[in-house]
C-alpha cells in the first residue's frame, strides 16, 4: 500500500548531512539501509515476528513476502559445518 509521501518523498532521495558524514557509498539511500538492517536481523536468527515489529510491518505476511528469501530454509537448518570453527592462534 502506497502512502502519500512515504519513502518516495524527495527527502529520502537526497543525501542528508548524516549520510554524508557516515561516508556511505554514493547512491546509498534509506531504502538500502533498511534492507541491510533487515538482512542482519535475519542473519542474527531473530524470530520473524520480532523482525516484523522492528520493521513496522502490519503483518507477518508483508515481512515474509519482502524478506522470506533471506530466511534459511529447512535444508539449511540441518546443515553442519564440515570443520568445527576454531579461533586462529
Amino acid at each position: 500500500m502506497h502512502r502519500p509521501g512515504g519513502l518516495r518523498h524527495p527527502v529520502f532521495r537526497r543525501p542528508t548531512t548524516e549520510q554524508q558524514r557516515a561516508d556511505l557509498p554514493k547512491g546509498t539511500r534509506f531504502h538500502h539501509l533498511r534492507h541491510f538492517y533487515a538482512s542482519n536481523l535475519i542473519r542474527a536468527n531473530l524470530n520473524p515476528k520480532v523482525i516484523q515489529t522492528r520493521l513496522g510491518h502490519a503483518t507477518i505476511a508483508k515481512t515474509m513476502d519482502t524478506y522470506g528469501h533471506l530466511f534459511p530454509d529447512d535444508e539449511d537448518l540441518g546443515r553442519v559445518p564440515s570443520k568445527p570453527w576454531s579461533p586462529q592462534h
